[in-house]
């Protein structure tokens, strides 16, 4: 995709830069370049949903997204996720012991499991 968009490259230097910053990667290049949509959608789509879902569906779609979507900052997609379900759960609950740490890292083991059953065998 890159080499119909970077004219002239002669090194994967030339190739990964876009307005003289060099990517890392040929995704982030592709990002510049606008070449891959972002995740407004997805992003909406989530937060809308965080309104009248319970926390394990919210899990559930993130999976889903992960699974049979092109998601192009899964980070991004996930500190939403996490920061969704910590509001849903101080709602729920005013009396939360657990750390953020503990409560995230719960939760991605809860996602690992979800995204292992997913997977065919």
């Amino acid at each position: 995709m890159l080499l119909c968009h970077q004219k002239g490259c002669t090194s994967f230097k030339d190739l990964h830069t876009v307005a003289g910053t060099v990517h890392l990667t040929f995704r982030g290049t592709c990002n510049a370049l606008g070449l891959i949509g972002d995740d407004i959608e997805l992003l909406t789509a989530f937060t809308e949903a965080s309104v009248w879902v319970n926390s394990p569906q919210l899990r559930s779609l993130f999976c889903h997204l992960l699974l049979f979507y092109e998601v192009s900052n899964p980070r991004l997609l996930w500190e939403t996720a996490y920061y969704l379900h910590r509001l849903k759960q101080q709602m729920l609950d005013k009396n939360i012991d657990a750390t953020n740490d503990i409560i995230q890292q719960q939760l991605l083991h809860e996602l690992e499991h979800t995204l292992r059953s997913s997977l065919p065998s």
